[in-house]
């Protein structure tokens, strides 16, 4: 058996020329000993990929880099499909931000896990969260338990972090391409179907929050409508149900399946949740729901709070019973 199988770290940079330079830098001091590092640049407007080149210029060492930049900006998620599909040759990629840092044992701790457990689809670790100019801004990020994470507690609570994240291709084979912005979501929710889910509870990367990085101005934006728009709080629960609908779609192996289908069971199934004074009291109706998942809502409270979450119940004991016949 190999001890040190092929594996490929993909460095995904946009307008990162004030850290690509680093990022880059950390995948070439990975110390795993057989490794591809991918740079794909989304066709940035500054100099994110000139840099890159000048770095990889003059190593010396052992990895075998592929540099790519994409010919038309393609954006999110489909600069990730598009590297996926054509880059990545190994059985397992691990991802990188062009504004962050991988610590140079991340390649070698990930692989390990992968090695050890054979049924672990997704590996992601803690991270310390810095700023723009590489200032600690908090220590260990995250506050997980150690260990495996079914598919019962990735819906629970989508807990994967897309920053250090790794993951088996197979995901993406047996599902095809990532639909969602939240692309953490979505391919932890698949990888749980497939098997389980790792957290590393050791820092492998530093995670910058700076102002143009994706994921934390979504965080900040978010944090301000919820303050200022009450009808902000219905978009977390969208996006789960859109990501869930979807994964939904392709384990059945159908193909644009209009919300209200999923309505024809609803009603019975939530019969067995809930008494029938909880029906009539938090129940609306599956239009309502509907109009919620499309983004008309405007507002959402307590009571129909309950009916997301009588939605997610129904979504994943679905989701559970139709992963098995997609392994």
């Amino acid at each position: 058996m190999n001890n040190y199988p092929e594996t490929t770290l993909v460095i995904f940079a946009y307008k990162h020329e004030k850290f690509i330079k680093e990022a880059v830098e950390s995948a070439l001091n990975q110390d795993y000993p057989n490794l591809t590092i991918i740079i794909s640049d989304d066709n940035s407007p500054d100099r994110t990929f000139e840099i890159a080149q000048e770095v990889i210029k003059n190593y010396k060492g052992t990895h075998k880099i592929i540099l790519n930049k994409n010919e038309k900006n393609l954006g999110h998620p489909a600069h990730l499909n598009y590297v996926l599909e054509n880059l990545v040759k190994t059985d397992i990629y691990i991802g990188q931000s062009g504004d962050d840092v991988s610590l140079p044992n991340r390649v070698s701790k990930t692989m390990e896990i992968f090695n050890k457990y054979h049924d672990v689809y997704a590996v992601f670790s803690n991270v310390d969260l810095i700023d723009e100019k590489g200032k600690m801004l908090k220590k260990d990020f995250l506050s997980y338990k150690k260990g495996f994470y079914t598919l019962e507690d990735i819906l629970l609570r989508p807990i994967v972090l897309g920053a250090s994240a790794s993951y088996k291709k197979e995901v993406f084979n047996k599902f095809g391409e990532v639909k969602h912005k939240f692309e953490d979501w979505e391919l932890g929710y698949k990888s749980a179907m497939l098997g389980k889910v790792y957290y590393i509870d050791d820092v492998l990367l530093e995670y910058r929050s700076h102002d143009n990085n994706f994921g934390f101005v979504g965080v900040k934006k978010m944090y301000r409508s919820f303050k200022e728009y009450k009808e902000q709080k219905a978009y977390f629960y969208r996006e789960h149900a859109k990501i869930l609908l979807s994964i939904l779609d392709v384990a059945r192996g159908k193909r644009n399946k209009s919300l209200i289908e999923f309505g024809i069971n609803f009603d019975e199934f939530c019969e067995n949740f809930f008494s029938e004074n909880m029906l009539k009291k938090n129940l609306l109706s599956w239009q309502l729901i509907r109009f919620y998942i499309k983004g008309k809502a405007l507002r959402i409270n307590e009571i129909e709070r309950n009916i997301f979450v009588c939605l997610f119940s129904y979504l994943s004991y679905t989701i559970k019973k139709f992963s098995y016949n997609i392994k």
